[in-house]
């Protein structure tokens, strides 16, 4: 909130984004663990700023294009997430991990050029509407923790889908993306039709519905002890979680 007072968000992002790709690549690249938790804690640090942008500039597009189109934003998302575990995986095998923190950092640089590009510096709030903004109230900070604790659920469910497979086959280590991929696979298989779902059930009706499936594949996932049915697991959570994040 105090960032978004005293920048838009282009140039948030064009800051975020450097600092994004320099914390991936120390963390990939780490040689001691004092140095890879401090990489780890810059890099959730901006991470979370760049989400919550991209977030807040997505909603700002949808608005502007006055139809629903936030599902579809990150179905493409999800897609993205599930072709770059793989290339990812398999640099990280074929060359080690330091390949993939330059691919990484490509990417960073694409997406920084795309935000010059095409996004643009939104006028910042006027006082009134950061007095506004100001007040909290308890249905805000519910929503607040819901949102909290789904994209921790979202985030633990993706790496479990890839120790999952580095565990049940070792021998695959140049695919272990593929338990990320399928799981970016099945958030995007509902997103992109999910604006469609919204329109017509409404998005409490579909969160609550979705909630229920994302549950259901947890607790499969937290009783499963066969790859098959972890697998199944994993698509329930993918289908439940997609919406409501």
């Amino acid at each position: 909130g105090a960032i978004a007072r005293r920048f838009s968000g282009k140039h948030t992002l064009l800051a975020a984004l450097p600092l994004l790709a320099a914390s991936l690549a120390a963390m990939l690249t780490a040689q001691t663990v004092t140095i890879f938790v401090a990489a780890m804690l810059v890099h959730g640090l901006v991470l979370g700023i760049t989400d919550l942008v991209m977030n807040a500039e997505g909603s700002a597009v949808e608005s502007d294009m006055r139809r629903p189109v936030f599902t579809a934003f990150h179905g493409s998302v999800s897609l993205a997430l599930a072709l770059f575990a793989i290339l990812s995986s398999y640099l990280t095998a074929l060359r080690g991990p330091g390949a993939a923190a330059l691919a990484a950092c490509l990417m960073c640089a694409v997406a920084w050029i795309a935000v010059l590009a095409n996004s643009p510096a939104r006028a910042l709030q006027t006082k009134a509407e950061r007095q506004a903004a100001n007040v909290v109230t308890a249905p805000l900070i519910l929503m607040g923790l819901i949102v909290g604790l789904v994209i921790a659920c979202e985030t633990s469910a993706m790496y479990w889908s890839a120790k999952l497979l580095d565990e049940t086959a070792p021998a695959l280590a140049a695919i272990t993306g593929l338990g990320v991929a399928f799981y970016g696979m099945c958030n995007a298989a509902v997103r992109f039709p999910g604006d469609g779902l919204r329109a017509r059930f409404g998005d409490f009706n579909l969160m609550m519905a979705s909630s229920a499936v994302a549950t259901i594949g947890f607790v499969c996932l937290g009783l499963s002890y066969s790859f098959a049915f972890g697998v199944f697991s994993f698509a329930l959570v993918g289908l439940g979680t997609a919406i409501i994040s």
